[in-house]
């Protein structure tokens, strides 16, 4: 939930240089890159479950086509630990997420998605991976009609 929230900080960061866009001939794109630490519990993650720190940089891309169609692409990579609360084992390793967002003219329909990579080892050679993709979509009534959060743990 946490992290969630990070990026709903992040995207409405980014929002707010994409009104400006908007104030713009059509087709404006812009790039905001940030260096952050983010540190959150990973919950109800089983095996993978735990105190989960990144260091990071973030690229948010977003180009405005005019008329209020908007592509907003977000990466974030770098390391990561992950100390287990299942055997107390720090794990160290890459970390990456990629957010798409997709909007057209205010009324109509707009595409959410995220996919997040963990894999890291532990100094006795255990190895973990989290994968997370979260996708949504709705229509132009603002009726939800695919949304799906699917997380993996392999430990």
């Amino acid at each position: 939930m946490r992290r969630i929230l990070v990026y709903l900080g992040v995207m409405g960061v980014a929002l707010v240089s994409a009104a400006t866009a908007l104030a713009a001939p059509p087709t404006v794109t812009r790039t905001v890159t940030v260096d952050s630490v983010i540190s959150f519990p990973l919950t109800d993650a089983g095996a993978c479950s735990g105190q989960f720190t990144a260091v990071v940089k973030d690229v948010i891309h977003i180009t405005d086509f005019g008329n209020g169609v908007l592509m907003l692409t977000d990466h974030t990579s770098g390391t990561a630990t992950l100390v287990s609360d299942a055997n107390g084992m720090t794990y160290t390793g890459r970390f990456s997420d990629v957010v798409r967002l997709q909007s057209v003219p205010a009324g109509a329909a707009f595409s959410f998605g995220e996919n997040t990579h963990f894999r890291a080892t532990a100094p006795d050679g255990s190895s973990l991976q989290i994968n997370l993709v979260i996708h949504t979509t709705s229509t132009p009534s603002g009726t939800i009609t695919v949304t799906f959060d699917k997380p993996v743990c392999r430990a």
